[in-house]
Order: C-alpha cells, then sequence, then structure tokens
C-alpha cells in the first residue's frame, strides 16, 4: 500500500484543499514552513489560507516569510 502523498511537495498537497482544510494540515507546522509554502502557491490562494488563521498567528506566518510577501498579503 503506498500513498501518494509521500511523493508530492506539501504545496501540491494544500493546492488540493480548500483553505479551511489547508489550515487543518498546516497549523501545527512552525511559521517558516507554513509561509515557504503559501509563497509557494500564489498570493492569492496565500490570502485566502492566511485568513483562516488567527490574526496573531496570521502576523507570525507573515512575518516568517524571506522576501517580505507575507506582509502585503496582510494589506490585501
Amino acid at each position: 500500500m503506498t500513498n501518494e502523498t509521500d511523493d508530492r511537495s506539501l504545496s501540491e498537497q494544500i493546492r488540493e484543499l480548500d483553505p479551511q482544510g489547508a489550515v487543518d494540515r498546516l497549523e501545527n507546522l512552525p511559521d517558516t514552513e507554513i509561509a515557504q509554502t503559501l509563497s509557494d502557491l500564489g498570493p492569492g490562494h496565500a490570502i485566502d489560507i492566511l485568513e483562516k488563521f488567527s490574526p496573531e498567528r496570521r502576523a507570525q506566518i507573515a512575518a516568517a516569510t524571506k522576501s517580505g510577501e507575507g506582509e502585503q498579503w496582510l494589506k490585501d
């Protein structure tokens, strides 16, 4: 028995989920890993998911982006 998701990146797995499902999958990960995953998805999808986190956690995840795009996510 194989698990297909083991061969796919986290961002590919998250891309297939609705925003709440994505949060459920991501919420126990470090902010830096969530930020990288959201960066891989693109701004529209990232914002949809980020909005499902608490305001405090949103700010932490946004601050964890490497290139600062997380700050833009909070403004959009």
